[in-house]
């Protein structure tokens, strides 16, 4: 599950009543907007092991990731997205192949330097064979109604 939260704190009981009714596996939220004064106790519930990055020096931007309790998850530790706020997490459910979950928010100033970090982290990604990544990248642009780039954004799409 994904979504974007725009204030995680304000929303909690009815994150946490959605995470009830449908308990999925691994859910990322951005834009949390936390801050690193607010506890992961404010905001799990037992049911759920979290992994978060707040933005820094900032008040918007910032994600977290839930995986059910349960469920083997170990954070990797990388340095290739030193542009780019990641959690990279190495997730092996019972009767499953390894899952490595990368999710990323790719800030919108810097887009170069964004960008390249992004990629290399992307390139290191795909050398695992099940890999899923969940991106918030500020790409203002791309017109996705007529489907253009403009010159700027080119290396993030190609």
């Amino acid at each position: 599950m994904y979504a974007n939260a725009q204030g995680l704190p304000s929303k909690i009981d009815d994150f946490k009543a959605v995470l009830s009714k449908w308990k999925p596996d691994v859910v990322a939220i951005i834009e949390t907007w936390l801050k690193t004064e607010i506890a992961d106790s404010e905001i799990s519930t037992p049911a759920y092991q979290i992994f978060r990055k707040d933005r820094q020096n900032r008040q918007d931007g910032g994600f977290a990731v839930y995986v059910l309790t349960g469920i083997s998850v170990v954070e990797r530790e990388h340095t290739q997205a030193r542009e780019c706020e990641s959690v990279w997490l190495k997730i092996k459910k019972a009767n499953s192949q390894n899952l490595e979950f990368l999710a990323v928010d790719r800030p919108p100033n810097n887009l170069n330097r964004a960008d390249n970090s992004l990629l290399s982290l992307a390139k290191e990604a795909a050398n695992h064979q099940e890999v899923l990544i969940v991106c918030d990248s500020m790409a203002p642009a791309i017109d996705w109604s007529n489907l253009t780039v403009e010159a700027a954004s080119t290396s993030f799409i190609s």
